[in-house]
């Protein structure tokens, strides 16, 4: 069998296995990958860009469908106790025309559009209060007290297999 390149002929004998033969295989292959620019990654960004950003790595569906309050404010204790958070998660993002109004600005009272994100808030409906005592090494939970009439559709968010009776 004869395999022609661009610079060169090679012979190869069909079935015998010779080390002449693997090199002179070996010397195939890198000249087959050495016309191809295999080897050659320079200009990855432009053949080849990224798609999408590492910031949302890993990509596999989220583990719960509600999100957690990862962080509280500073609880101001000269208050009276309040509500210090609100439950709320990314529906998407849309653009607005508004119209700017900031002295000694060039786009001042001219229209501009700007981007904006929409957070849908559900609502919440208080269920019971937790309360926490100051340890050495943090807040710890110290009694959770529940309300005495908790509506159906909440009690049924508390148990994993619903029971008939609160399956309407």
């Amino acid at each position: 069998t004869v395999i022609e390149f661009k610079h060169c002929k090679f012979l190869c004998c069909g079935g015998k296995t010779d080390e002449r033969l693997h090199t002179l295989h070996t010397q195939i292959l890198l000249l087959v990958f050495r016309t191809f620019n295999f080897f050659r990654m320079s200009h990855r960004k432009f053949r080849a860009p990224r798609h999408g950003s590492l910031g949302f790595l890993p990509r596999k569906r989220c583990a719960r469908h509600r999100g957690k309050v990862k962080s509280f404010p500073k609880d101001d204790k000269s208050k009276p106790c309040h509500l210090t958070a609100f439950m709320g998660h990314k529906a998407g993002m849309t653009h607005i025309l508004r119209e700017v109004d900031r002295v000694g600005s060039r786009s001042h009272k001219k229209e501009v559009v700007e981007a904006v994100t929409i957070v849908e808030t559900p609502p919440m409906i208080a269920v019971g209060v937790v309360g926490y005592i100051e340890t050495p090494r943090g807040l710890r939970t110290f009694k959770t007290v529940f309300s005495q009439h908790i509506s159906d559709e909440c009690k049924r968010r508390f148990y994993k297999n619903c029971p008939d009776f609160l399956s309407v």
